[in-house]
């Protein structure tokens, strides 16, 4: 079982990208990182195998919220087993070009925020288990100075993510959040309206083999 989740205003978008990849059966569910996690857990699952995500941890108020979200995915019962007890593990991806101080961020979050509740090490993404087909016509493996990858595997002792914490830091951030979604409708409603982004084509086109400025951006 695969279930792929993202915040509520944005599901949508998943689920398209899902509906094209009809070859993969996956579930999809919107998530709020530490809110209503056990209603959540009774209705999608938890306990699972692997939680893996991407670019998680670049906003220092998410952090205790995210954390809370991976005890509540990855325990068997209302406490935490040993990782020798429990297999289940985190895999975070982190770069540190996508914000400026990203990496101070990473630091912050792995060593400091996230040691109290798990066990962090680092994964060797070079050793990804790849195809040639998916390395290309090259056989490299993924190499990247700036992305980095972290196992998280729960603590026996760890205490709960406190919840008044929790709390004050999910305040934060859904005002950061509300503060950022209407600077983007005065944006959207100005007459010079500028694109903001890329499209996946031309994402695709700045990483291509051969792109010297994809290459070089990457």
């Amino acid at each position: 079982r695969v279930l792929a989740t993202d915040q509520e205003e944005v599901v949508s978008f998943l689920a398209s990208n899902v509906d094209a990849n009809p070859t993969h059966n996956v579930e999809v569910a919107a998530l709020e990182w530490g809110v209503n996690m056990g209603a959540w857990c009774q209705q999608h699952g938890r306990n699972f195998d692997v939680v893996v995500g991407s670019d998680l941890t670049f906003n220092r108020d998410s952090f205790l919220p995210l954390l809370s979200t991976l005890q509540q995915l990855m325990c068997h019962t209302d406490g935490l087993l040993d990782a020798a007890e429990n297999p289940r593990r985190a895999l975070l991806l982190h770069d540190d070009d996508s914000v400026p101080g990203g990496k101070y961020l990473r630091n912050e979050f792995f060593h400091k925020a996230a040691a109290p509740y798990f066990h962090v090490t680092r994964a060797d993404l070079r050793s990804a288990d790849l195809s040639q087909e998916k390395r290309g016509a090259k056989g490299n493996a993924f190499d990247s100075s700036t992305v980095h990858g972290y196992w998280l595997a729960p603590r026996a002792d760890a205490p709960n993510v406190p919840a008044v914490a929790c709390a004050e830091s999910l305040q934060k951030w859904n005002r950061a959040r509300l503060e950022e979604s209407e600077r983007n409708k005065d944006s959207d409603s100005s007459s010079q309206k500028k694109r903001v982004g890329v499209t996946i084509s031309e994402m695709l086109e700045h990483f291509r083999p051969g792109n010297s400025e994809g290459a070089k951006g990457a």
